[in-house]
């Protein structure tokens, strides 16, 4: 404290420099955040694609969702019989 009495302008210094840091520090664990939400959208939009292809290849190719003709496999129904 008698530092801080002598000399007060260095406490200050002090609160503006941890102020500062405290905006940087959260400065970039929002970026991350941002960062880590971009890659999670991008992957789960990767995988909407993915699956939608099979989904449309299977429903040109075989006249059915190739999903549901996956399915249809494994409950042992025959997809030529459905096709009517």
């Amino acid at each position: 404290m008698l530092l801080n009495r002598q000399y007060p302008w260095r406490q200050t210094a002090l609160d503006g420099i941890a102020r500062i840091w405290r905006l940087v520090f959260i400065f970039f664990v929002a970026s991350a955040g941002v960062i880590l939400v971009q890659v999670f959208w991008s992957i789960s939009n990767t995988m909407l694609v993915v699956l939608e292809y099979f989904f449309f290849a299977g429903l040109y190719y075989h006249g059915d969702g190739f999903l549901f003709t996956l399915l249809y496999q494994g409950l042992g129904i025959d997809t030529v019989t459905l096709r009517c």
